[in-house]
């Protein structure tokens, strides 16, 4: 999973040119929508902002949201993770996952005629990710040999020494993908309730760029996401960064 900041680097164009482009803010059934409308692609961009990140990780389960959003396409009870990874590979796709401390997203794009289904599944995931267990144990497998190998790795070694030694006993102090000790004892349970404290408790916006056919969308957030009123769910912080791809991202829709 990558870990940067709500850059959220799936806008690909410059701020200069936002200027010249059409941004309207809405309210899809509770929740807040920024549509930046470009059309000179057949091309779209979603991506979902969590107003929660790594923090939420319970205390000696580190990891546990970084593991939750990066095993979401690892099964669920209808599909198999070779199953959702054809149905991506078909509409030419992914689902990509950001995580800090503070907040995450969820980001994907594609061709605009498909935008209907891909959300469609994207929803289905993240409503219905099930972490199999044979899934997990290879995953945490290879997440503690990389922990193994960062003696190898001067620079990210260095990195969590000094995240450590200048956090002390703050929760910033831990890295978003865990310790070796936590990451052995994750279970399925742990991620199965982190799944459900994101889509239920957490307060989501989503961001869309894209032609206007796109904001079809809305129906599958509403019928597949289930998603409603968002403002009395969980922020960690009020004030995410005030821009994002050259327009304000946290005042209120009209």
């Amino acid at each position: 999973m990558k870990v940067v900041g709500l850059v959220l680097l799936f806008w690909i164009f410059s701020a200069q040119a936002v200027d010249k482009l059409k941004v309207e803010k809405m309210n899809w059934d509770g929740v807040e929508v920024v549509w930046l409308e470009e059309d000179r692609f057949p091309t779209y961009d979603v991506m979902i902002y969590y107003g929660e990140g790594a923090l939420a990780d319970e205390k000696g389960k580190e990891g546990q949201v970084n593991m939750m959003f990066e095993m979401l396409t690892n099964g669920t009870p209808k599909y198999s993770q070779a199953q959702l990874a054809d149905k991506f590979d078909f509409y030419g796709t992914s689902l990509d996952s950001t995580l800090t401390h503070e907040y995450s997203a969820l980001s994907y794009s594609g061709l605009a005629q498909n935008a209907m289904k891909v959300t469609e599944l994207v929803c289905h995931v993240i409503n219905e990710a099930n972490y199999p267990k044979k899934e997990l144990s290879s995953v945490k497998k290879r997440a503690i040999g990389s922990l193994n190998n960062l003696i190898a790795n001067h620079g990210a070694l260095a990195n969590r020494i000094f995240r450590k030694i200048s956090f002390g006993e703050s929760p910033f102090a831990t890295n978003t993908t865990g310790t070796i000790q936590s990451l052995k004892e994750m279970q399925r349970e742990d991620l199965l309730a982190a799944r459900d404290h994101f889509n239920k408790k957490i307060y989501k916006k989503i961001f869309i760029s894209g032609p206007k056919e796109v904001l079809k969308i809305r129906e599958a957030f509403k019928k597949d996401c289930h998603w409603g009123k968002q403002a009395d769910l969980f922020q960690r912080t009020k004030n995410p960064p005030k821009q994002f791809y050259g327009f304000e991202v946290n005042k209120k829709s009209k």
